[in-house]
């Protein structure tokens, strides 16, 4: 499906870009790199955009606690 029309990207577009990211990515950034490095033109793509761009932050931010419980897990398992 077409995200944005006036600089034409589609959503697998943005979730190949999202699957490489391997930090939080900024609605800006993604839209750029999906775009060739054009601006956002008329905004009706935004907010498709930021909901893939909120799910991926999302799901690195659990990653990233989910890696921290398992370090804990991990090394309360030693000191025992």
């Amino acid at each position: 499906m077409y995200i944005c029309i006036c600089n034409p990207f589609t959503d697998t577009d943005v979730r190949n870009h999202l699957d490489t990211t391997k930090k939080s990515a900024r609605v800006k950034d993604v839209y750029a790199a999906c775009s060739g490095g054009s601006e956002i033109n008329c905004g009706t793509c935004v907010n498709e955009l930021k909901t893939m761009v909120d799910t991926h932050n999302n799901a690195r931010t659990i990653e990233g606690i989910s890696q921290k419980m398992n370090d804990v897990t991990e090394k309360n398992k030693e000191t025992v």
